[in-house]
């Protein structure tokens, strides 16, 4: 069985700034696919459910901003990660939208090559998982339960460490996916911890998690 690599697509308005995108990502196992044209993203990220969306801020026609609102707005899309990149952190629109920015990875030009490069890792990495939970069939409407928009979805490891998250649960968290990751499932859902190192194996939902039922948090479902 030959499996498909993820796809990571770069968009800007420029195309010698897709070229150097695709030189400081040099080396990561992805497919990527570069776009300049904004009315284009929308059906690409619909149809090749990319690992990341790397979006400039700077599109002819409509502006990134709103491709990012239209992207985050519509459910076949917004459960898709974006890098987010504007021309600085000055832009007037950044703060217009601040609500929005919380809702993308955001790194002004010009970019932090390491970091920039890492989060391209860390999405191309999660994307592995997405597939995995994209096979379970969730409650509604016949959606996976990574694009569902009421069910949040965290995976841990067997240290009790967050190593996924769908769109749900960072909206209903509060949290970036990027935040989320290694963090302690006893740290999110505990008011407070007295010891100062996990005690996860003996944890209620560690011990839940292990007969593999449903956690009802609230109002939201996690798995």
């Amino acid at each position: 069985m030959t499996s498909v690599l993820p796809v990571v697509l770069i968009v800007d308005q420029a195309e010698s700034e897709n070229e150097q995108s695709l030189q400081l990502l040099d080396g990561i196992s992805a497919d990527f696919v570069a776009c300049n044209d904004a009315s284009d993203v929308f059906s690409l990220v619909k149809e090749k459910q990319p690992a990341v969306v790397i979006l400039s801020s700077q599109l002819d026609g409509k502006d990134g901003y709103q491709v990012l609102n239209h992207l985050k707005s519509q459910a076949e899309t917004s459960h898709i990660p974006v890098m987010f990149v504007p021309s600085n952190f000055g832009e007037r629109q950044m703060r217009l939208h601040a609500d929005m920015m919380r809702r993308a990875e955001v790194l002004p030009k010009p970019v932090d090559q390491m970091r920039y490069r890492q989060l391209v890792e860390f999405y191309v990495q999660l994307y592995q998982y997405r597939i995995a939970i994209e096979a379970i069939g969730g409650e509604k409407n016949n959606r996976s339960l990574v694009e569902g928009r009421d069910e949040g979805v965290l995976v841990v490891d067997e240290q009790g460490k967050v190593c996924f998250a769908n769109g749900a649960a960072e909206r209903l968290l509060d949290m970036r996916v990027y935040a989320l990751c290694g963090q302690y499932l006893e740290s999110i859902f505990q008011e407070s911890n007295d010891s100062l190192v996990s005690n996860w194996k003996k944890h209620p939902i560690s011990k839940v998690i292990q007969t593999e039922q449903i956690l009802q948090v609230e109002s939201a479902k996690l798995w």
